[in-house]
């Protein structure tokens, strides 16, 4: 099965509460299927008669059997629990609505049968990363080089001065064209001291003026998130700073501790730091929904082909993308 890096969340309608209340058995049989346009609604909790298990065995959707009790149907009830996975396979989005720990709150994550994609589809696909992957390796083959560098590093390796830099250039690409923050690359190095984050703290009114200087990516809210993280580097110990990093490694959301670090740029450091995740940028985002799919799952659905990390995936079509050699799902030839 496919680790979910990530779950649409949602809260549970009133019409869908009703149906769950008419399963509130204390072991009920599976779900109740709603089709909704293209989407496919499993309900938990809820008798499943045999045409739709029968409609769901050949989508290879297999019946579960779950808990469901009052109690938890009341938790739900009063609004304590927004719960959903969200999978699309073969171009059939299915919703599972679930139960789970409701007291601890967290997603739960059902072993579903991933129904494959059309094999022209797949096809498609392996050929859109093979294509991309040989052009990387032509054109820039560096970006290869740094990325099975830093795959796997240890935390406790990890130097304040390498997490500034790269924290530095996450931030200035934010919202911003690769292209434009790696023109400027040369002077934000002078300007945050080579990445020395004490020098920068040190000097902080200075480096904030140069930073909003003519020229540069002038933005306040990054060069402040720079400056404060800076500080914060300076601070805090070697211990406290990998204990920071070995967080963030069993749960990435502790990056977004940082000015700027938000939903999609906390895998980017993830990346930088050597993590197997894939940041669901644009460009990947076009992908995916070009092939019916979700990010993760595209890319997880090449990683296993090919038997390469998750990051590589999503660097090959990051490259491929910000050189214009992807269009509708296809590798275009330099003309």
């Amino acid at each position: 099965m496919m680790q979910r890096q990530q779950n649409l969340i949602y809260p549970i309608s009133d019409w869908e509460l009703k149906q769950l209340k008419k399963g509130a058995t204390s072991n009920p049989h599976w779900h109740d299927i709603v089709e909704k346009d293209d989407t496919f609604c499993a309900i938990i909790g809820l008798e499943i008669n045999e045409d739709d298990y029968d409609h769901l065995s050949e989508k290879g959707i297999h019946c579960l059997r779950c808990q469901i009790d009052p109690e938890s149907i009341k938790t739900i009830e009063r609004g304590d629990i927004e719960v959903a996975s969200y999978q699309v396979h073969g171009g059939v989005k299915i919703a599972i609505l679930m139960m789970m720990d409701y007291r601890a709150k967290e997603i739960a994550h059902l072993p579903l049968n991933n129904m494959p994609l059309e094999s022209d589809k797949v096809s498609a696909l392996f050929k859109l990363y093979q294509d991309s992957l040989r052009f990387v390796q032509a054109e820039h083959q560096e970006d290869l080089t740094i990325l099975w560098e830093n795959f796997g590093m240890k935390m406790d390796e990890v130097s304040k001065r390498f997490f500034f830099a790269q924290y530095v250039h996450i931030v200035y690409c934010s919202g911003f064209k690769y292209q434009i923050v790696k023109d400027k690359w040369k002077a934000i190095c002078k300007v945050y001291k080579d990445f020395d984050y004490a020098k920068v703290d040190w000097h902080r009114d200075s480096v904030k003026m140069e930073a909003m200087e003519e020229g540069m990516i002038r933005h306040e809210g990054k060069v402040k998130a720079i400056l404060d993280t800076a500080r914060w580097l300076k601070d805090i110990s070697h211990t406290g700073f990998v204990m920071f990093l070995e967080a963030g490694l069993k749960d990435i959301d502790t990056f977004k501790e940082l000015g700027y670090l938000g939903d999609k740029t906390k895998y980017h450091m993830g990346i930088c730091l050597g993590f197997d995740v894939m940041k669901p940028d644009t460009h990947l985002e076009a992908i995916a929904d070009h092939f019916e799919m979700l990010p993760l799952d595209l890319c997880q659905l090449i990683a296993d082909k090919f038997e390469v990390p998750i990051r590589l995936v999503d660097a090959v079509f990051w490259r491929a993308s910000e050189q214009d050699r992807i269009k509708e799902g296809v590798f275009v030839q330099d003309s």
